[in-house]
């Protein structure tokens, strides 16, 4: 899965090319992205409509409601500012907020025309234990079955793996998961276990100097550094592993 889909033309463009060259199957696109709309038109024009979902956004780029604009630990000079606490209780207000934000984001997502593949996060907001039953209630609300799981490979602190395990245990639970193991990259070429039916991997599309990239985590979007595209996928393949289109 390709994450970003819609925040800016260069790595939209890249995605779409992804998909066309099979290296990704699924995209899920940030709606407060600056290049959206034009992303809508491009995916329907390139027949794969089905295969994008929404990346749920509450730390980067411009809020759609009003409401997150009030607190200055999300919001300030304009933007999200990724300051909030993942950890620290949010007050009754703030989760109202980020509720009404985040349905926001699915109706606006819905009102473009494409069906809503799966629900992930940008930073992965949905794994903080502050916005965990907000976001699964969205999903419960606006009919959402398919959610990220935790990331449960690669190299892991005991205490999170824990805490990982009880999350992805309830979205098994409750039939949320669509995988069974999901990380980047990096995490699967540490990856020996052979038993695997099905793993998400996160990806990030980009350019640098015309050529596909996974965008390096440290890099940004105007000046994206990363691994070739194609040299990833080519390890991939090689060590037995299927991209499955789902």
């Amino acid at each position: 899965n390709a994450d970003d889909f819609g925040w800016s033309e260069s790595c939209s463009r890249a995605i779409l090319e992804s998909m066309r060259k099979g290296y990704i199957t699924t995209t899920t696109a940030c709606v407060n992205g600056d290049f959206f709309d034009e992303a809508v038109k491009m995916v329907i024009d390139q027949g794969c409509q089905n295969q994008v979902g929404i990346h749920l956004n509450i730390t980067e780029g411009v809020a759609l409601t009003d409401d997150m604009k009030r607190f200055d630990d999300f919001y300030e000079d304009g933007h999200f500012n990724h300051k909030f606490s993942r950890t620290k209780p949010l007050s009754r207000e703030k989760q109202m907020a980020v509720y009404n934000e985040l349905t926001e984001q699915v109706l606006r997502f819905k009102e473009s025309g494409l069906k809503i593949h799966h629900a992930d996060s940008h930073n992965h907001i949905h794994n903080s234990p502050n916005i965990f039953s907000i976001f699964m209630r969205v999903m419960r609300e606006q009919e959402i079955s398919d959610v990220r799981i935790f990331r449960n490979i690669g190299d892991i602190p005991w205490t999170k793996k824990v805490i990982k395990s009880l999350y992805n245990s309830y979205l098994k639970r409750h039939k949320y998961a669509y995988s069974d193991f999901f990380g980047s990259y990096e995490d699967f070429c540490f990856l020996n276990n052979k038993n695997i039916n099905q793993l998400e991997m996160m990806l990030h599309p980009d350019y640098e100097k015309k050529q596909l990239v996974d965008r390096n985590p440290t890099a940004d979007y105007e000046s994206p550094y990363g691994l070739p595209l194609e040299n990833m996928i080519a390890n991939i393949r090689k060590k037995g592993y299927e991209i499955l289109k789902l």
